[in-house]
């Protein structure tokens, strides 16, 4: 099996998991110790080191998104709240701000 198949069963696996299951680099690297000896490929390095760092940066990706997701929900409902709370927007008077030794118009 090349490297990039491995990555992808690696991942192909995690991704079965619950969500709940696979939320920690703790549990990435459980994993990663479980698929080390069922995924037989070609690495400079440490199997279970270079699967628990795929399946890491797969924790990040993923909860970056939801991370960002999340954010713009929240700042969506805080909107919403807003402008429920205070009415529509009120129009400002505009004035001309005149600056030192000038005379209005």
């Amino acid at each position: 099996m090349t490297k990039d198949e491995a990555r992808q069963e690696a991942i192909r696996r995690w991704h079965e998991l619950p969500a709940a299951q696979r939320a920690t680099q703790e549990q990435a690297q459980i994993f990663a110790a479980s698929l080390a000896d069922d995924l037989d490929f070609r690495t400079m390095g440490n199997e279970r080191k270079v699967i628990a760092a795929w399946l890491v940066r797969d924790i990040e990706a993923t909860g970056n998104k939801l991370e960002a997701g999340q954010q713009q929900d929240d700042a969506e409902a805080k909107d919403g709240q807003s402008a429920q709370q205070f009415g529509p927007p009120q129009h400002a008077h505009r004035h001309r701000v005149v600056g030192a030794g000038q005379a209005p118009r």
